[in-house]
């Protein structure tokens, strides 16, 4: 079932997209906002496709001239700052993240970064780097397009059986693939006849360690992403524990992080409180952040950030305005701030 969110969040944006941005930080009291992409192509690569809607490097210096004329960018020590202040900030910023470590990162979007003088941080999952494992809904998009390209009826029949589902549902299950099912996933991939160790070392989506030293270098915070990518709501808490530990002592141990910072895999949803309460009492993080759009957050030293790849709108102006007028109408309800066990 469609959740309500989508269809009220652009019947909003909709109608008030003549509204100016400045009004609706005035009114929501929102003097900062916390933008994050993946990655940015000239064409979207294969192992993207579908997943979200990936930017070229034109449509994200718009992005990047529409927030600069309405937001100063921060500084990793601004946003410490303002955590620090409870939260409190009497001037408009932004910070920029992006998620999972891709190449592009280090090809494309760190050069337009620096010339346009924006700070930001990268977060990276710590298996994948230098190219060593592949995303698992990564693998799912390659599978399907494999299976696209190839759609013969004795093969759809054996992929059916492999995944134990009738053949007209061969598309959903094949990109719906959980991350626990790599077994039945290897089975599917060999019968297509791909390897995802080739993949890797032709494609190479992911940035390297020499890369990643090179961004921290030029001033970048580098952040954990976990270590593979696995939705933390999905974990044990001694699981949890043992991924982040992990995932920030081979960063540590690779780079000198200046700040320690953690972006939730997918979503910080289910998460509970303690686990943020060791993050900041073990970890000894100076931030962390979430995917949950524009909303309150009671975690002290945790942010949520708004997804700014997005298959309805196209420029910044008019996700920022979905999201503001989204975030008044929760208000109106008390659900504008997450709630957490």
């Amino acid at each position: 079932m469609n959740h309500p969110r989508n269809l009220i969040k652009p019947t909003l944006a909709g109608l008030l997209q003549w509204m100016p941005l400045e009004n609706w930080v005035k009114w929501s009291g929102q003097n900062l906002v916390f933008p994050f992409y993946h990655g940015i192509y000239e064409k979207t690569p294969a192992f993207l496709e579908g997943l979200y809607a990936v930017m070229t490097p034109e449509q994200f210096e718009n992005h990047l001239d529409a927030l600069l004329r309405h937001y100063e960018p921060l500084s990793p020590e601004a946003l410490v700052t303002y955590l620090r202040n409870g939260k409190q900030r009497e001037t408009t910023g932004f910070f920029l993240s992006f998620d999972d470590g891709l190449r592009s990162c280090y090809e494309t979007i760190a050069p337009i970064l620096l010339r346009k003088g924006i700070p930001a941080a990268f977060y990276v999952n710590t298996d994948f780097v230098d190219n060593k494992a592949l995303f698992y809904r990564y693998k799912n998009v390659l599978l399907y397009h494999q299976w696209t390209s190839k759609k013969n009826k004795a093969l759809g029949s054996k992929l059916a059986d492999i995944l134990e589902c009738p053949v007209k549902e061969l598309k959903d299950r094949l990109l719906n693939l959980g991350f626990f099912e790599e077994e039945m996933r290897n089975a599917v991939a060999e019968a297509l006849n791909i390897s995802f160790e080739e993949f890797l070392h032709e494609n190479k989506p992911y940035m390297n360690w020499a890369e990643l030293k090179e961004l921290e270098q030029k001033g970048f915070v580098i952040g954990s992403h976990g270590c593979h990518h696995q939705a933390y709501g999905e974990m044990t808490e001694q699981v949890r524990r043992l991924n982040t530990r992990k995932s920030f002592e081979i960063l540590q141990s690779r780079l000198n992080l200046s700040y320690r910072s953690f972006s939730f895999p997918f979503t910080d949803d289910r998460v509970p409180y303690e686990f943020f309460n060791w993050l900041e009492r073990e970890m000894k993080i100076d931030w962390s952040f979430g995917t949950a759009g524009l909303k309150n957050d009671p975690v002290p030293k945790h942010l949520q950030r708004i997804p700014m790849e997005h298959k309805r709108f196209k420029t910044a102006q008019q996700i920022l305005r979905e999201e503001f007028s989204y975030f008044m109408v929760r208000g109106l309800l008390r659900k504008n701030t997450v709630r957490r066990a």
